[in-house]
C-alpha cells in the first residue's frame, strides 16, 4: 500500500478509536478537527470515546473518574475492535491520559498519542513527569506533537520512538469565504477561550475599564466557580463588557466574524486553536508570545505581541489600531494568508495520512 494515500483503500479498511474530550478547551477542539479530517480520508471508520467528564470534575473526584474511564475504555475496545487507538493528551495531564494508550496496548492495539506539548516540554516538567513521559514510549507506537521544538526537546531528553509534527489546523471550508470589513465590525475586542485567570481575563477587564467607549465581548466557560464569581462581580460596573458563556460551531464563527480584534494576554499556552479560528474570520490578534504562538504570529505582520502585565499599553495599541482602518485591513488579510499557508486541513492532509498509513490494510 502506498503510504501517501488512504483514499484509494476500501471504506472502513482501518478502524480508529479516538480518545479525548469533545466539549471544552483547545484539546477538545483539536480532537474534533482530527476526527473530522480522518472521516474525510476514506478507508477509515472513526469510533469515539469521550473523556470530557474528567475535564469537568474537581480534584477530589479525578482518581475515581479516571478509574471509571479506564474501565469504560476497555469495554469500548472490546466492542469497537479498533486497529488503532489515538489518544489526546495535554501537557498537564499527560501521565494519566497516556494510560489510555497503555490499556489499548494491553489489548494489542496500535497506539498514537496526540501530545499537546509546549515547545520546551521536558524543561517545564519536574523530574517525575519527565520520567513518566519517557516511560510511556514502552506502549506508544507513535507520538504526534504540535511543533518541531516539542519534538527536539523530547528527543533530547530520551524519547526514542517515532515522533511526527502535526500543527494545529482547522477546516477552512467551515468558515465564510467572504467576510465583513474588519474596520466596520460592531465588536471592537473579543476574548475567546477558557475563562481562567492564567489566560489573562482580568487583564482584559482592566483594558475594558481604560477604554469605556470600546465594546468587549467574552466567549468561554469557567473552570471554577470562584473565578466566575470574581469575574461577574467585576463586570457589574462595566457597561461595555458582555460575557456570553461557551459557544460552539457556527454560532461561534458568526460572533467572531463580527469582531475586529482578539485580545489574549495569556500567561501560559501551547498552540491555541482560537488564533486559527480568529484568523479564518479576519480578526486581528493581540497576544502574548508564549508557547508555540510565535510560530504563527509575526509581530506587526499578522498581529501584535503584547505585554500581559501592561493593560495601559494594550489599551494604547487597541486605540491606535482602531484609528487606522487601512492597517487593520492589512493585518486581517495577512492573518488569513498565514493560516492558509500551513494551518488548514488541506495543508496537513498528507501528513496525517502518513501517521495512519502503517496500519492500513
Amino acid at each position: 500500500m502506498r503510504k501517501d494515500s488512504l483514499a484509494s483503500q476500501p471504506r472502513h479498511s482501518l478502524r480508529v478509536l479516538f480518545v479525548g474530550p469533545l466539549r471544552s478547551g483547545g484539546v477538545a477542539s483539536a480532537n474534533l478537527e482530527v476526527q473530522k479530517l480522518a472521516a474525510t480520508l476514506g478507508g477509515i471508520e472513526c469510533r469515539i470515546f469521550e473523556n470530557t467528564a474528567y475535564m469537568l470534575t474537581g480534584t477530589s473526584r479525578k482518581v475515581i473518574t479516571y478509574l471509571g474511564h479506564y474501565t469504560a475504555l476497555a469495554f469500548a475496545i472490546v466492542r469497537s475492535r479498533p486497529n488503532v487507538v489515538m489518544v489526546q493528551a495535554s501537557q498537564r495531564g499527560y501521565f494519566h491520559q497516556s494510560l489510555f494508550a497503555f490499556i489499548a496496548k494491553m489489548f494489542c492495539k496500535a497506539t498514537i498519542i496526540h501530545f499537546h506539548a509546549k515547545p520546551d516540554v521536558p524543561a517545564r516538567e519536574g523530574c517525575w513527569s519527565r520520567r513518566a513521559i519517557c516511560w510511556s514510549q514502552h506502549f506508544v507506537d507513535k507520538l504526534v506533537v504540535l511543533t518541531a521544538g516539542s519534538k527536539e526537546s523530547l528527543i533530547r531528553h530520551g524519547w526514542k520512538r517515532p515522533i511526527t509534527v502535526l500543527p494545529n489546523f482547522i477546516h477552512l471550508e467551515d468558515y465564510p469565504s467572504e467576510l465583513p470589513d474588519v474596520a466596520t465590525r460592531p465588536v471592537d475586542v473579543v476574548y475567546i477561550g477558557r475563562m481562567v485567570r492564567e489566560k489573562g481575563i482580568f487583564a482584559v477587564l482592566q483594558v475594558a475599564r481604560i477604554l469605556p467607549r470600546r465594546d468587549f465581548l467574552f466567549i468561554g466557560d469557567f473552570a471554577d466557580e470562584s473565578t466566575k464569581v470574581d469575574f461577574e462581580r467585576e463586570i457589574t460596573s462595566l457597561n461595555n463588557v458582555r460575557w456570553l458563556g461557551p459557544i460552539y460551531g457556527q454560532a461561534k464563527i458568526n460572533y467572531l466574524a463580527r469582531a475586529k480584534l482578539l485580545l489574549m494576554p495569556t500567561h501560559t499556552e501551547v498552540f491555541p486553536l482560537v488564533l486559527l479560528e480568529c484568523a479564518a474570520c479576519g480578526v486581528v490578534p493581540l497576544v502574548t508570545l508564549v508557547g508555540a504562538i510565535p510560530e504563527f504570529i509575526r509581530d506587526g505582520f499578522n498581529g501584535f505581541a503584547i505585554d500581559r502585565n501592561d493593560p495601559t499599553a494594550m489599551a494604547r495599541r487597541i486605540e491606535s489600531l482602531l484609528s487606522q482602518p487601512a492597517l487593520l485591513r492589512r493585518l486581517s488579510a495577512n492573518a488569513r494568508q498565514a493560516l492558509c499557508e500551513r494551518y488548514t486541513s488541506d495543508s496537513v492532509r498528507g501528513l496525517f495520512t502518513q501517521i495512519l498509513a502503517d496500519w492500513s490494510e
